[in-house]
Order: structure tokens, then C-alpha cells, then sequence
């Protein structure tokens, strides 16, 4: 059913997390997203599979039109922006991060 063969192979292999928050957008939501997501990518490091992946699901609202979806599927990203604003780190320190990552998982083949 998935289009993305990423998404396909991480399904198939069950190398995915899935995290199930309560409201899209939610101050609680955020936090517990934050949370995982940080969590999440301290383990892709140590995990020797490619195609790794994050599932967010929420349980609410569940009465939204694809507009209305994408209203607060932004505002779920903003806040998660905002809420690691604080860390202060750079683009470049990002990327560096994830180059780490990725050598991390070569240099295990």
C-alpha cells in the first residue's frame, strides 16, 4: 500500500517505532513527540537496518478535512521547531550529526 519503498521495506522488516499521541498539535503532543524523536535517533545508530523509520499517529482530532489536516499538521512541525529552538544548534552542527549517523552504520558493514 505504501508508495515509498523505504517506507515499504521498514514495514516488511518491522524496523520502524511508532509513537500514538493524543491531539495533533497539542502541547502534550509535542513534548511526547519531542521526546521519542530524540530518543529515536540516539537508537537508529546502533541499529544496522537502512530503512529505519518514525511513525507519529494522534488519536484526535479525527473529524478534519485535508485542509484542516495540513493547518495543524504545520502547526505540529512549528511547535517541534520551536520547542528545539533552545538547543541552539547550528545547520552545520545538525548535519555533522547526522554525517555521524551515517558513518556510524558503513563503517558496521
Amino acid at each position: 500500500q505504501f508508495v515509498c519503498v523505504g517506507a515499504k521495506a521498514a514495514v516488511n522488516h518491522e524496523t520502524y517505532r511508532l509513537g500514538v499521541y493524543d491531539r495533533l498539535a497539542s502541547p502534550e503532543a509535542t513534548a511526547g513527540l519531542s521526546h521519542d524523536l530524540y530518543e529515536f535517533l540516539g537508537e537508529v545508530g546502533a541499529d544496522d537496518n537502512e530503512f529505519t523509520t518514525f511513525v507519529a499517529t494522534f488519536r484526535e482530532p479525527n473529524d478534519l478535512d485535508e485542509v484542516g489536516f495540513e493547518k495543524l499538521l504545520w502547526a505540529q512541525l512549528q511547535m517541534l521547531h520551536d520547542r528545539d529552538a533552545p538547543l541552539e544548534m547550528s545547520p552545520e552542527e545538525f548535519r555533522a550529526l547526522g554525517r555521524q549517523q551515517i558513518m556510524k552504520r558503513r563503517n558496521r558493514r
